[in-house]
């Protein structure tokens, strides 16, 4: 097996292949059949990486004691078929991205995260959500620093690609008809939940209150 290289119509009816040092490359002209009676094991560091054009790839990978972790560089769907559903058997959580305050336009970018925080310093002329190319619920925690009594004068939206969302002019949509009014009291936090119709480029918001 010269270069450790399986290619083209060559095949090994061992049931083990073993002991061979450095890459392994399978070469071969169609589909890739793996038929195991029970598991399929992966030893050692688990890893496997879904590669397409060299720039865009998901990788599957689980070191020994760790949780299994996704990475994709590139979108990650799922996908079921219709009226099939996607079924998680435990708790599902998000990682929180912290906003950077600015007082003349402060944006949180849920396309880094579903689930934000942002600390106000000061007062915010501008709030911009931008929200990723999918329709979704996404959540920004707005807490008051230790001195309090800030607010946001006009919030707003961003498509993915940075525009206005066409849908109600960049401006969010809250529920009522009125923008919230942030609880100014020094260390309180309001949650703001936003639905986001990405097909409509709509945000509609919500907040809870004086936590």
């Amino acid at each position: 097996m010269p270069n450790n290289v399986i290619k083209n119509h060559h095949l090994w009816t061992q049931d083990t292949i073993k002991n061979v040092s450095g890459d392994v490359t399978l070469d071969i002209d169609g589909d890739i059949t793996l038929d195991a009676g029970t598991n399929l094991d992966l030893d050692g560091d688990q890893f496997i990486r879904l590669l397409d054009d060299g720039t865009h790839y998901a990788t599957l990978s689980k070191a020994a004691g760790t949780s299994l972790t996704i990475t994709s560089v590139g979108n990650l769907n799922l996908t079921p078929a219709n009226s099939d559903y996607i079924k998680l058997g435990g708790g599902t959580g998000f990682t929180q991205a912290t906003a950077t305050y600015d007082a003349l336009d402060t944006d949180i970018d849920f396309r880094d995260g579903n689930k934000q925080i942002l600390t106000l310093t000061g007062n915010i002329i501008d709030v911009h959500f931008q929200f990723p190319a999918v329709s979704g619920n996404f959540l920004c925690i707005f807490l008051q620093d230790g001195t309090g009594g800030w607010d946001v004068n006009n919030w707003k939206t961003k498509n993915e690609a940075g525009s206005a969302g066409s849908g109600n002019s960049g401006v969010v949509k809250w529920a009522g008809g009125s923008a919230t009014t942030l609880t100014e009291t020094a260390d309180k936090a309001d949650i703001v939940s936003i639905y986001w119709d990405a097909t409509n480029e709509m945000a509609y918001a919500v907040a809870s209150e004086n936590f």
